[in-house]
């Protein structure tokens, strides 16, 4: 399987998202993997400027992370983000990974990309820890005016990725909201609390932040704009938190306390975002996954690793069956 990974992108490229490759490549085997950048800058981090499975395609551009992603994208034809996503139009790669200019990317993948039948419009899908394992949150970030329509199916989507992927039997889906009644919500929510009642397996109702990490639901639904404020805010609590667990729990521990030490590294890397790979974004004919922009070499490695399970497990002919099923509940929104 040949994944192309965006080798110019993110704050610690290119040398972190190499490290990543390399350590992807040793981890899995069975890829081979395509670095897009600037050669003289990549190359060089390879070992004796080659590595077995990992080659380096050259491009000369950069899209930097405050660009305005679509501009950037169709100005700067030969840079490193916009070159994954051609390698995988044109079938010379089978994912594609990075961990740049986020907008860029989806951008880039709608521009080049087909979207799956059925599906109108792609949503980013991203894995937060909680009580029970983990919770998947759609959209967080792909689609910030979205339709009652778009969030039904978002759930559906998430549903079969969480199912095919991270092995969750029955996908419990909530649409978040600010209260749990089915009353409660803008008329986004309660359309779209409908539509889910009707089309969506194990619909849980509305849901609040908070059961975002209960363990309640294994799915959260909402716009990409309400996605975006409560992934950013997730990320500043929870390296705030952290960061003064570890301070106040240092000063009290012995230095040969090997064991609660132990349980300290163990509970801060369950909450590290760097373990959970990138964000798939759904909707996409092929898997275009993203990462956090100050993804270090693990992340990269996750990630590569969550574009291999996804292209190779075909999801996306799974959501397609999916999406055909609820496709009379978008005639009938539209009145047609």
């Amino acid at each position: 399987m040949r994944i192309a990974v965006d080798a110019m992108g993110g704050d610690s490229a290119p040398y972190e998202i190499v490290e990543g490759a390399l350590e992807a490549r040793n981890r899995l085997g069975d890829v081979e993997l395509l670095l897009a950048g600037v050669s003289e800058r990549v190359a060089p981090l390879l070992p004796a400027g080659s590595a077995d499975g990992v080659s380096v395609v050259h491009t000369s551009q950069v899209i930097d992370m405050q660009e305005p992603p679509v501009e950037a994208v169709r100005r700067k034809k030969d840079s490193s983000l916009r070159c994954i996503i051609e390698m995988v139009a044109d079938g010379r790669a089978d994912a594609a990974v990075s961990a740049g200019n986020t907008g860029a990317m989806v951008a880039a993948a709608s521009m080049l990309l087909r979207p799956l039948e059925g599906c109108r419009r792609p949503g980013i899908a991203v894995k937060l820890p909680s009580i029970s394992g983990h919770t998947i949150a759609i959209d967080v970030g792909a689609n910030i005016t979205p339709r009652p329509f778009h969030l039904l199916q978002y759930a559906i989507m998430a549903q079969v990725f969480a199912r095919e992927v991270l092995a969750v039997a029955r996908p419990r889906v909530g649409l978040l909201s600010i209260g749990a009644e089915r009353e409660k919500g803008n008329d986004l929510v309660k359309a779209a609390h409908a539509l889910m009642s009707e089309h969506v397996e194990d619909f849980m109702g509305n849901c609040e932040g908070h059961n975002i990490f209960t363990g309640n639901v294994d799915v959260v639904v909402c716009d990409g704009f309400t996605g975006n404020v409560v992934l950013k805010a997730v990320e500043g609590y929870s390296s705030y938190l952290v960061r003064n667990l570890i301070e106040n729990i240092a000063r009290s521990i012995p230095s040969n306390h090997d064991r609660l030490r132990g349980l300290i590294i163990d509970f801060v890397a369950s909450n590290d975002y760097r373990e959970y790979g990138g964000a798939p974004l759904l909707g996409i004919e092929a898997p275009v996954i993203i990462s956090h922009g100050s993804s270090n070499a693990t992340a990269i490695a996750n990630a590569i690793a969550v574009a291999r399970d996804f292209a190779g497990q075909g999801v996306n002919a799974l959501i397609t069956d999916a999406l055909g099923k609820i496709r009379l509940a978008n005639h009938r929104e539209e009145g047609r």
